[in-house]
């Protein structure tokens, strides 16, 4: 019996521990009337809308707006269709984004992907712009550390060059 309950209890441990595993993206429903494809982002507002204008800017997508107070990016014309993306904060660390419906279409079959490939681009964009986030965050830190006196970057040292001192540290 106590074998028993161990393992339910493990189990349902286990259970709970996958449920806080929440994926980086999920697909949603759309919420506007005319019904894009949509997925839900673990990540924020400031990293997800930059990463979109750049995955329609290396798709040769011509923007006609990028608002980022409004959620909205316009692309197309020419031979493509006009197409919009429609980014909204849902939390700090939550991001929502919706194409606009037939957004791979264009008006010339073979030009211009889907949505399953722009929104497999914006992952990849994600994940980068992620990283020169944190970069710039760091940078920012040293260099209010520094203005603040605290001293050097680690990895630096405050005493002159053996050259500027004939060859030996510490002697002037």
């Amino acid at each position: 019996m106590r074998k028993i309950f161990l393992l339910g209890f493990g189990a349902l441990l286990a259970s709970g521990a996958l449920a806080g595993c929440a994926p980086s993206s999920q697909l949603v429903s759309s919420v506007r009337p005319e019904g894009g494809e949509a997925q839900v982002f673990n990540k924020r507002y400031e990293i997800v809308f930059p990463a979109a204008i750049r995955v329609l800017h290396d798709n040769n997508e011509t923007l006609i707006e990028a608002d980022s107070e409004r959620g909205r990016i316009v692309a197309g014309g020419g031979l493509r269709a006009l197409r919009a993306v429609f980014i909204t904060r849902i939390s700090a660390e939550r991001t929502r984004v919706e194409l606009s419906p037939g957004f791979g279409g264009a008006l010339l079959p073979g030009f211009g992907g889907g949505a399953a490939e722009f929104f497999s681009s914006l992952r990849e964009q994600i994940v980068a712009y992620e990283k020169r986030d944190v970069a710039e965050r760091e940078r920012l830190r040293a260099a209010r550390e520094q203005e603040r006196g605290a001293g050097p970057a680690e990895g630096t040292s405050t005493a002159p060059p053996p050259s500027a001192t004939g060859g030996k540290a510490g002697s002037y």
